[in-house]
């Protein structure tokens, strides 16, 4: 009688990052694939900003294993949104879900991994840092079809070296180490690379952390505040449950044109900008810059940010790439994960995405464990496509510069904005009832 191959015992895991931990977690959770993660900083980054976790996605860090009194972040039941010309509401989107109206919460990104972190040592799931990948090598995808062993499909075959020229094998690798990712860039498609969004090149985000005490405003509790305009937006919020710590982010032109995006870039060509020849002078160009679109806003709290003294030195700069739509997820033994794959505009749940990739994955390894790796493979993406595609529909269509307009062309986009939240604010809640646990899975 005809067999498949043997399940796969071993995973490389690229990236320690939320995408990459949920991706050991799930796999250690469901399957008996024993997954060791591959992270190229020295130490744990502390990178990112705040991310929003819908219902969904906190019941899904649940169902990982982190316990619920763990979990990090404020609660958020609700964005505002005001016009920044007018101070008017326009609109509110919830963020509620489930049978007891359960919130979302608003947390750093860099307080998630932390728990995250903990429960994959809970689990003694190693964790090798200073392992930059350099080259990826499937001697299964790079071989002829008639010189393949089926029975050999479960053997270790892929071969990672990294830049210090160690290597290791693993039955499979899962690429989770983001939008810039070294694994796409050096095998899964080399010639896609980010690109920015809207119609222009000049647009990117600022954000800084501030403890409550420099901050004049009083936030609402549970809400995020956010303010737009054709001539930007900003959003902010409190990001911890003791609400010690304000999330304040704005959309601006820089003051010089953005690093041309290519092949091969990365997030170092993003450092040499924001130091330049003189770190602070970029800065306080870009606070000038900043100040001098939203000083006179109507909005009490992003009136009082622009005002805030030394604001430049507690400021990130990151541009608002994407990766194109159309693009491979997955080539021989070797599948991309959360932003690596789908990178969108910036919309506070490229995160919940992730779990949602990790958990997904696991199930089919799960539910077809001695099937070939590359049917495994396909299967996952033609399940998760669908999903991806809406979101990279709906980001996009929010997604566009941030640029000056007349007081006519103001009001209309005032207009513009209450028409959409009238008739989509509404149903926005709905994608927090999603559970990619009950997805239907159908063999490719």
């Amino acid at each position: 009688m005809a067999t498949g191959p043997p399940p796969p015992q071993t995973c490389a895991i690229i990236g320690a990052g939320p995408a990459g931990l949920a991706a050991a977690l799930a796999l250690r959770k469901l399957t008996s694939i024993q997954p060791t993660i591959y992270e190229a900083r020295p130490s744990p980054s502390t990178m990112g900003g705040a991310i929003n976790m819908g219902a969904n996605a906190l019941d899904l860090l649940r169902y990982l294993g982190i316990n619920g009194a763990v979990i990090p972040g404020n609660r958020t039941n609700k964005m505002e949104i005001f016009s920044l010309r007018t101070g008017s509401k326009l609109g509110e989107m919830p963020f509620t879900a489930g049978p007891q109206g359960e919130p979302a919460r608003r947390m750093l990104r860099a307080d998630l991994q932390n728990v995250m972190l903990a429960r994959a040592k809970q689990l003694d799931i190693p964790i090798q840092y200073s392992s930059r990948v350099a080259s990826v090598h499937d001697s299964e995808a790079e071989s002829e079809p008639d010189m393949q062993d089926p029975k050999s499909r479960g053997s270790p075959q892929v071969t990672i070296t990294f830049t210090n020229s160690s290597t290791i094998s693993a039955d499979f690798v899962l690429g989770c180490d983001g939008i810039f990712s070294a694994v796409r860039r050096t095998y899964v498609q080399p010639d896609r690379h980010p690109i920015y969004t809207g119609s222009g090149s000049g647009v990117a985000a600022a954000y800084t952390v501030l403890r409550t005490s420099r901050f004049p405003s009083t936030l609402p509790t549970h809400s995020i505040v956010a303010g737009t305009s054709t001539r930007g937006w900003s959003l902010m919020s409190y990001c911890d449950a003791a609400q010690t710590q304000i999330f304040a982010a704005v959309v601006l032109p820089l003051p010089r044109a953005l690093p041309e995006t290519r092949k091969g870039q990365t997030q170092q060509d993003w450092q040499i900008y924001r130091a330049g020849e003189d770190k602070n002078h970029n800065k306080t160009n870009i606070v000038n810059e900043f100040r001098s679109r939203f000083t006179d806003a109507k909005v009490d709290c992003v009136r009082d940010l622009a005002a805030i003294e030394g604001l430049d030195q507690d400021l990130y700069v990151y541009p608002l790439l994407q990766l194109p739509r159309e693009g491979r997820w997955c080539k021989g033994r070797v599948l991309l994960l959360g932003d690596a794959a789908h990178a969108m505009p910036p919309q506070g749940e490229g995160t919940s995405f992730a779990l949602e990739d990790a958990v997904l994955l696991a199930r089919i390894f799960a539910t077809y464990p001695c099937h070939p790796i590359d049917t495994i493979f396909t299967t996952y993406e033609k399940t998760r496509r669908p999903r991806i595609e809406l979101a990279w529909k709906e980001t996009n269509n929010r997604s566009d510069d941030a640029r000056p307009s007349s007081w006519i062309g103001q009001i209309f986009f005032g207009w513009i904005i209450c028409l959409f939240l009238w008739f989509r604010g509404g149903s926005f809640g709905n994608r927090f009832f999603y559970d990619v646990r009950q997805e239907p899975i159908t063999l490719i």
